[in-house]
């Protein structure tokens, strides 16, 4: 698939991560699914993978800086959910999802995809 289209996928999944992130608790529909322990963690882990690898897919040789992007990015995201989101709150163990989420979506960028 050709840069420019990831380009087209990382800008519509970062908008998508940043409304997920920061839209009210209360606007979120309740569902069986949700009641799940930990499944907001296996979200978090999806959102940031997906976000890095879509970056860097579309953005060749910051690998790095891409990387620390997505990290700082979800760090950002908790503190604003703390900060300016109703109903939502802080949470460490969400943080450390993002992390995990973004160090996958580099592994397969950059080392499985790129065989």
């Amino acid at each position: 698939m050709k840069a420019q289209y990831f380009k087209y996928m990382c800008g519509f999944w970062l908008i998508a991560v940043t409304i997920a992130s920061l839209i009210s608790a209360h606007s979120i529909p309740t569902v069986g699914l949700i009641k799940i322990e930990g499944l907001d963690k296996v979200v978090h882990f999806v959102m940031y993978m997906g976000l890095c690898f879509l970056l860097l897919k579309s953005i060749k040789n910051r690998n790095t800086a891409i990387l620390l992007f997505c990290i700082m990015y979800g760090i950002l995201m908790e503190l604003l959910q703390f900060l300016i989101s109703s109903g939502r709150s802080f949470d460490f163990f969400d943080i450390i999802a993002n992390i995990i989420g973004a160090n996958v979506g580099a592994l397969l960028a950059t080392r499985i995809l790129n065989k």
